[in-house]
């Protein structure tokens, strides 16, 4: 809610021509310099996990998508958004994959790519989050982006974890 309400506040300020911005939301952003604990996303997460050949936990059954993207294609969309501001001003556009991805597909990748002797262990999401739903489906609709910016994603969701995977070794 705080986010819906600052972009609000920002939008409020560029109808009232008080300012001028163009708010971007990055979608699942990871890279060979995120944070391999949780605070760093569940792909890095996985990685660290996967190559210590510890178990990776799943919350829930899994099945939850996301939307992941590699570090090079947010920074394009971001250079995409400077570049074409004075065009934008007011616009909301998503910066991330349109590749949809399983976390339990994401942990059976990332296992197979290291190589790993890691368990992939499902546990009950009432017991981590109690009773907050999590969200199931968190998927970037990138169309606006292509169309204002010419945005384009060049890494698959794959390529981005097998570079992560070879820096981190």
């Amino acid at each position: 809610m705080s986010k819906f309400f600052d972009e609000q506040f920002l939008l409020n300020l560029v109808s009232e021509n008080k300012i001028k911005c163009v708010i971007p939301r990055i979608f699942g952003c990871f890279s060979e310099r995120s944070n391999g604990s949780w605070s760093g996303g569940h792909i890095p997460l996985f990685i660290s996990r996967a190559l210590k050949n510890k178990d990776i936990i799943i919350h829930g059954d899994g099945k939850q998508t996301r939307s992941m993207s590699y570090v090079y294609d947010i920074v394009d969309g971001l250079v995409g958004i400077l570049n074409n501001r004075n065009k934008l001003n007011g616009e909301i556009l998503n910066i991330g994959s349109s590749e949809e991805m399983s976390v339990i597909d994401s942990a059976k990748l990332i296992v197979d790519l290291c190589n790993s002797n890691s368990n992939i262990i499902s546990v009950d999401g009432e017991s981590v989050y109690g009773k907050y739903n999590e969200i199931q489906r968190r998927f970037a609709n990138v169309s606006k982006a292509k169309g204002v910016i010419d945005y384009k994603t060049n890494y698959t969701t794959r390529q981005g974890i097998e570079r992560v995977i070879n820096d981190w070794r």
